[in-house]
This record gives structure tokens, C-alpha cells and sequence, in this order.
């Protein structure tokens, strides 16, 4: 029986790849070995008439006509031009890779549907959230039972307008009407131990982006807009508003408006 590892040598000779010192084993075994000897020259013959055999070219339309012979479901389309198959190929022709394509949607589609059920969940249970109500939760006009009590014209050369407060029995609006050539930030500050915020509505279009925190609202807005910011009363507010107007970080105007009383330079 020919040992295995002289099995791989007689290959690697006849492939022209083995390393000099162990062509020099396999022939001393090949020497010694009437068996192995013949079976080496067996596939010597066999590689050499391999070797000459002409290679013929298939006449034009051969594998159409085989791929035809196939079933459908059973085999791949003609090679395209880029040398593999397509995605609809390998799901016609791999069953596994449908059934785990199928699964994997699965998964993807039960974790969305469970997040979404989870998510609308977790909102029915939860305390509504004021601040997501900005700019929608009161309806308030100033001719709605409220009192103008303070107000100051804006004329300057790039903004002109009048900021004004009006005041019913617990809540006290803010109106800003100003009409911008450039872009602007104007922004209105307020004492949070006597005023809560509660929100804005905003008029006349225009473009304007709307921040409030601390202690402070803020607009970035460029043309012409009218705001109007409510507040709640924690008892009679007596700190006066601040309103401040900037063009490009630069100050252009500051001015303070007192609840219940006129307005003071």
C-alpha cells in the first residue's frame, strides 16, 4: 500500500511544484517500491495524454440548449457579463437562504411591531409633558378679556414694530410684532418665580425659530411676525420684563415692560 504522504509527493512532481529534496525521497521510494513505481507512471501517462488532447470550442447555441434541458426552478440563469449570479438566481435555486431570509424579516418585523405597541403603551401611561404643547396650548387673543397695560415702538433701521403686555386675571401676554429687513434674535426675560411659561402662538408667517429655556424666550426671525407668549401668574408679578433685540450678536435695543403698570426706560 503506498504511504499517503508519497500519494501528495507524486502529484506535487507531476504538477512541477516539489521541493528538491523531497523529489529526491520520492524517487529513492519509487526505486524501492515495484507498486508505487508503476502507479507513478500510471498518472505520468495519464497527465501526458490529458496534456495533448486538443480543446475544441461548443458550437454556437450549445448552452442555451442545455440550460433549456434543465427545469426552471432548478438552475441558474446565463452567466451575465459580470461572471456570477443574481439575487433572484440564488433565491430560485437556494432553498436555505429563502428560509432564513423569511425568518430574518420575521425578526425585523416582530421587533418593530412590539417597539411601536410599546411605545404607544408607554405614552398613554405617562403625565403629559407641557413643553411638547408649545405654540398649541392656549387660544388667547388680546381682545379676549385682557387689558393692554405696557407697551414701546420699535424704529430702528433694520427693525421696526412695538412689543406690548396684556393682562386678565392670572395670565399675562406678551405681544412682539416686529417686521425685520436682516435676520434678527430678539428675546423676551422673565422672573420664573413669578411668571410660569405655558407657551406662543405665532402670526403672519414669515420664518422664525423658536427656543425657550431658563429664564428666557428666544426667536431668531427675519420679516415681518407677530408672537404672542402667555404666561400663568404665581401671584402679582412686579419684576419687569427685559426685551432685548440683536442683529448678528450685535445689541440694538433693550427695553423693559412692568406688569400692572406702565412701561419704564
Amino acid at each position: 500500500m503506498i504511504e499517503p504522504k508519497f500519494l501528495e509527493m507524486m502529484n506535487l512532481e507531476l504538477d512541477g511544484v516539489l521541493a528538491e529534496r523531497d523529489r529526491t525521497q520520492l524517487h529513492e521510494y519509487l526505486s524501492s517500491d515495484p507498486e508505487a513505481n508503476k502507479y507513478f507512471e500510471g498518472l505520468r501517462a495519464t497527465v501526458a495524454a490529458a496534456n495533448s488532447v486538443e480543446q475544441v470550442e461548443p458550437p454556437p447555441g450549445l448552452t442555451g440548449k442545455i440550460m433549456n434541458a434543465v427545469p426552471f426552478a432548478h438552475r441558474l440563469r446565463e452567466p451575465q457579463r459580470r461572471g456570477f449570479a443574481g439575487w433572484w438566481d440564488i433565491w430560485l435555486t437556494m432553498p436555505r437562504f429563502r428560509y432564513a431570509a423569511v425568518f430574518v424579516f420575521g425578526i425585523v418585523f416582530g421587533v418593530l411591531v412590539y417597539s411601536a405597541v410599546n411605545f404607544e403603551s408607554q405614552r398613554g401611561d405617562r403625565e403629559l409633558d407641557v413643553t411638547e404643547l408649545l405654540g398649541t396650548m392656549k387660544q388667547y387673543t388680546a381682545s379676549e378679556g385682557f387689558t393692554q397695560t405696557g407697551t414701546f415702538d420699535v424704529d430702528l433701521d433694520r427693525v421696526q414694530g412695538r412689543v406690548s403686555l396684556h393682562e386678565s386675571e392670572n395670565v399675562l401676554l406678551a405681544e412682539v410684532a416686529l417686521d425685520a429687513s436682516d435676520d434678527i434674535d430678539w428675546v423676551v426675560e422673565y422672573d420664573r418665580g413669578e411668571l410660569t411659561f405655558d407657551g406662543y402662538r405665532s402670526f403672519n408667517g414669515g420664518a422664525g425659530d423658536v427656543s425657550a429655556a431658563g429664564t428666557e424666550m428666544r426667536v431668531h426671525q427675519t420679516g415681518d411676525m407677530r408672537y404672542l407668549l402667555f404666561f400663568t401668574r404665581k401671584g402679582h408679578p412686579s419684576t419687569p420684563f427685559k426685551v432685548r433685540i440683536y442683529s448678528a450678536d450685535q445689541l440694538l435695543l433693550e427695553h423693559t415692560l412692568s406688569p400692572a403698570a406702565k412701561s419704564a426706560e
